[in-house]
């Protein structure tokens, strides 16, 4: 099974929002809903790690969110656990965190790297999910094409 464990306070602070507000709770529960939707039906595991002064442990849907004293170590941590670093990827911007998470043998993406990944998956999804209009099997009665001469002046 592929896993994230992801930077939350690097991402929060790194990428846009559809949002026009800049309060950091309403981007951390929208970023996490977007987590949700990618999360849904997948055989993936996401973590995402924020700095906190109490630190706890929760899920909201299927990813788990953690709150740390210190995230950046608390992800080093949870890298550090891991049996197999290889299916493991770790989002982050910050380059020492970076380093030591490739010395494991795990690999690492950018916060802009995966917010675009990120981005790309949930479009995909959606144009899956929209039903596309069959055209009619007969084509335009004569009727039909009459009005649309007429409409577009020919």
């Amino acid at each position: 099974m592929v896993e994230y464990i992801i930077d939350g306070c690097n991402v929060i602070k790194s990428i846009a929002t559809d949002r026009k507000t800049n309060d950091f709770e309403c981007r951390k529960s929208d970023f996490i809903a977007r987590l949700q939707a990618y999360r849904a039906g997948k055989q993936v595991g996401i973590t995402v790690v924020f700095d906190s002064r109490y630190p706890s442990v929760e899920c909201s849907g299927r990813v788990k969110v953690v709150h740390a004293r210190d995230a950046d170590r608390r992800i080093a941590a949870e890298a550090g656990k891991r049996k197999s670093p290889l299916s493991l990827t770790v989002v982050s911007n910050d380059r020492a965190l970076l380093r030591e998470i490739k010395d494991m043998g795990a690999k690492s993406m950018s916060v802009e790297e995966f917010d675009a990944f990120l981005t790309r998956s949930l479009a995909r999804e959606t144009e899956e999910k929209t039903p596309r209009e069959k055209p009619s099997a007969e084509g335009m009665s004569r009727e039909q094409v009459r009005r649309w001469k007429k409409e577009l002046g020919l």
